[in-house]
């Protein structure tokens, strides 16, 4: 059995990393419904213990996969909806990532897959792209939204403004 290395919060999207802590230290998301109590024995982390409903978590023993997610906070209902498609349709081992202003998903077939299978998965992959041009990355607005930056994303005009008064 891995490691759990981070836990994410479905309700307020936070992140809690289970990699580093004091001993005991229980960490809570910013709503309350999730947190951690990290047991560490002798400098190094032993034991993370989730804490709330396992409804209101998801769990992972690669906290980077986890980071990316929150890159993309704003898709995050996308990405529920069409992996759970996706792996009802026979696709495994899917990997979403921003890519150019969208959400790229990747996959693989199981081998129980067929054509017609995966052509279907191929359509609700695409689906989910497209649909992911709509949607504001950062806080899932799909009201004035547009492609911006250097480093294209996919952002509504109040998500620009407020970057664009960080800068200042």
């Amino acid at each position: 059995m891995s490691q759990i290395q981070a836990v994410l919060c479905k309700k307020c999207k936070r992140l809690l990393d289970c990699r580093k802590s004091t001993e005991h230290n229980i960490k809570w998301c910013k709503c309350g419904a999730v947190g951690v109590d990290v047991e560490e024995v002798g400098g190094k982390v032993y034991y993370c213990r989730l804490l709330g409903n396992s409804e209101d978590y998801e769990e992972s023993d690669d906290y980077h996969k986890l980071v990316d997610k929150l890159a993309w906070r704003g898709w995050y209902n996308l990405y529920e909806e069409y992996t759970t498609k996706l792996k009802a349709a026979g696709a495994i081992d899917i990997y979403v990532k921003q890519k150019y202003g969208f959400m790229r998903i990747e996959y693989n077939y199981s081998d129980k897959c067929n054509n017609a299978d995966r052509a279907e998965i191929n359509r609700l992959a695409n689906e989910a792209e497209d649909k992911s041009l709509g949607i504001c990355n950062e806080c899932g607005s799909e009201e004035d939204v547009s492609q911006v930056g250097i480093w294209i994303e996919t952002l509504c005009k109040q998500c620009i403004e407020k970057m664009e008064n960080d800068d200042e």
